[in-house]
């Protein structure tokens, strides 16, 4: 097993679920696919990733699909600057025979981790800057500003021992947590989101579907703290606002699913991380019980709440301004099984690389008109070592 294809999924209350034993893996490009259980590649049309899930319904079994952000790309009909310069992975479809709920095992010993590249904080100024411009000019109302990190370890981490660090502590592992191992690829695909791009449960002649964007971070480091760091997370006008206006961006894409109208059940509440303290909305809708997985993703991804508003826009800006793709961070994992309707949103997320033994992560935030630059750069970093600190 340690050589093939697996996935851990976090289940809540200390249980995690491992995948194994692939029948079907398919990595798709931009203009290349590759069978990942032969390693057959052939020419492929990324503008046709979608068609592959036209028939896709959600009462599935064992199916796990990684979104990579650039997917996103396609489905808003955006002509990236990356889409010139590389082939880049657009989805990971992997269906599975076998899978085994488990108790998540104790804390394994991990290695040191030294940094190996971040952005200086000029660089960052620079797009923070640019960005910000684009707000002035009314060009969007917010955009979310992510920037790369990478970490070298000491030594070689394997999957069982990701799944160690990133599952132990129930109070530490976010609630869409997961990490994939692709020996193909020679990554680890980790991830401890705790925010989805859809949870869905099916009724007796319709779909519910719920979506909960996450805006507004503060620091919080001692359940003690956490009653006053909420009292004043929700005094904040900029992150109230970046709620607010995230929530009603995701309220329109759930709306255009099937043009049903959607509407937002809470509108603020707290939820812990690791070092930090988020608020985040919940939106839902009513929905055919037939939907397809493709219908589902035209309306919803990528997450509102990684772009910005408007989101098409957005997009074309942050094209721009960052200076790599953001692959597996900010994209969706959709896990699809007998009990299971979910798809996260890849924030505190990573790639880490086998054979470098280089952990590759992203962070970053919302910017709105109310933002400082230093507090936004500082807040970037919070959440990186939020996401680190599993691991160290």
């Amino acid at each position: 097993m340690k050589d093939q294809i697996q996935t851990v999924i976090n289940l809540g209350k200390g249980k995690i679920r491992r995948y194994s034993n692939p029948s079907f893996a398919t990595l798709y490009r931009l203009r290349s696919k590759i069978d990942l259980l032969t390693g057959k590649e052939e020419s492929f049309d990324g503008q046709r990733v979608l068609d592959q899930w036209d028939d896709q319904g959600l009462e599935d079994s064992k199916k796990i699909f990684h979104l990579f952000y650039e997917l996103g790309y396609l489905i808003e009909g955006i002509e990236s600057k990356t889409f010139a310069k590389h082939n880049p992975i657009l989805a990971i479809e992997i269906h599975y025979s076998d899978s085994e709920d488990r108790i998540a095992p104790e804390r394994g010993e991990s290695t040191k981790f030294h940094e190996y590249y971040r952005e200086l904080f000029g660089v960052y100024q620079a797009s923070f800057n640019s960005g910000y411009d684009a707000l002035m000019r009314g060009d969007c109302y917010q955009f979310n500003l992510t920037y790369p990190f990478r970490y070298e370890s000491d030594d070689l981490m394997d999957f069982d021992l990701f799944t160690s660090l990133l599952m132990s502590d129930p109070k530490r592992a976010g609630a869409y947590a997961h990490l994939s191992f692709i020996p193909q690829m020679k990554k680890i695909l980790v991830s401890n989101s705790p925010e989805c791009l859809f949870q869905g449960r099916m009724m007796p002649d319709s779909l519910k579907l719920w979506t909960m964007p996450i805006k507004g971070t503060i620091n919080c480091f001692k359940d003690e703290e956490i009653k006053d760091k909420w009292k004043e997370l929700k005094r904040s006008v900029k992150d109230q606002a970046e709620l607010y206006m995230i929530t009603d961006l995701l309220r329109n894409d759930m709306t255009r699913i099937e043009k049903t109208p959607s509407k937002v059940v809470k509108k603020k509440l707290p939820l812990r991380v690791p070092g930090l303290l988020h608020q985040y909305s919940l939106i839902e809708v009513t929905l055919s019980k037939n939907l397809t997985l493709k219908k589902i993703l035209q309306g919803l991804f990528p997450g509102g709440s990684v772009t910005g508003a408007p989101k098409k826009r957005v997009m074309s800006i942050l094209d721009v301004l960052e200076n790599e793709p953001r692959g597996f961070y900010c994209g969706s994992t959709v896990i699809l099984d007998d009990d299971i309707i979910a798809a996260s949103i890849n924030i505190r997320s990573g790639e880490y690389e086998m054979e470098s033994k280089m952990l590759k992560i992203h962070a970053g935030g919302g910017i709105t008109l109310e933002s400082d630059c230093n507090n936004e750069f500082l807040e970037m970093h919070a959440k990186r070592d939020s996401f680190l600190s599993l691991f160290t």
